[in-house]
């Protein structure tokens, strides 16, 4: 008789039984036992990549707070350097005695070439493209396109090309000296020039004079600025506003509360690539 042959009339039950002298309950009660010990080594997995993963997002955000401490450090240093630099310059004109003249001068070489020895090392970060949606190396993403450019504000870069802003230039704004729940438009409530949004331009909030930005359009000297705070306003209110009046209040700018800041460029350099 074969194998299979043997087997012949017998249901489950009694098969098991000859295969492996066990009941069909036993076997049964051994495959759940099995199943619970497969299905508890799979909880911690779980729980061990779980820890695992929450270890790599703390770091990673350890990693990024580093990182952006490391950069404002440079960027303090850069300018701190260059508020030095503008002082020597001022010196220089000012003065007549060559000796002192030539020692000034020694001196504004020595903060240069400081401050080109750590732009070097900045451009080497990383900073996310919002157009390639991707991380990028400094230095690589000015070599792209001679109007690429870079801002810098509070240790954060803000990549941009100049063909981005000039295509911004009727997204205007304009700070309010106050704010204003209702939606009534009044221009005596206007504080000072046109200015662009920073947000509307790629990255981060805040606003920048028109005149300062297109100012960084026409420079073929510097590809790299440095901003800083110079007010905090109460609220904008938009071009749109401005044209529209009420009909645009639902959608538009209109000197609601909003507090932001206002930004200049305090020092800008070439960014060798």
């Amino acid at each position: 008789m074969s194998f299979i042959d043997s087997f012949k009339g017998l249901n489950a039950s009694e098969i098991i039984k000859k295969t492996t002298g066990k009941s069909i309950e036993t076997v049964e009660n051994e495959c759940l036992n099995e199943l619970k010990k497969i299905n508890k080594n799979v909880k911690d997995l779980n729980d061990e990549n779980q820890v695992l993963n929450n270890d790599f997002h703390r770091l990673t955000n350890e990693k990024r707070g580093f990182e952006q401490e490391i950069i404002k450090k440079v960027n303090d240093l850069i300018l701190f350097k260059a508020g030095q630099l503008n002082g020597i310059n001022k010196q220089i004109e000012e003065l007549n005695d060559e000796n002192d003249l030539e020692e000034l001068k020694q001196e504004k070489r020595e903060y240069e070439e400081d401050i080109d020895y750590s732009v070097n090392d900045l451009i080497l970060n990383k900073a996310f493209d919002m157009i390639a949606y991707e991380d990028i190396i400094i230095k690589d993403y000015l070599k792209e396109d001679v109007k690429n450019i870079v801002l810098i504000i509070d240790g954060r870069y803000i990549l941009i090309n100049k063909n981005t802003i000039e295509s911004q230039d009727r997204n205007l704004f304009w700070a309010c000296k106050k704010a204003f729940v209702s939606r009534l438009n009044n221009e005596d409530n206007i504080d000072g020039d046109a200015l662009m949004s920073l947000k509307a331009l790629g990255n981060g909030g805040g606003y920048i004079s028109k005149e300062d930005m297109f100012k960084l359009i026409i420079s073929k000297n510097n590809n790299i600025y440095f901003l800083e705070r110079v007010k905090t306003i109460p609220a904008v209110v938009s071009l749109e506003m401005r044209n529209e009046g009420n009909e645009a209040a639902v959608s538009a700018s209109h000197c609601q509360p909003d507090e932001d800041f206002v930004y200049d460029v305090i020092f800008s350099v070439f960014g060798r690539t």
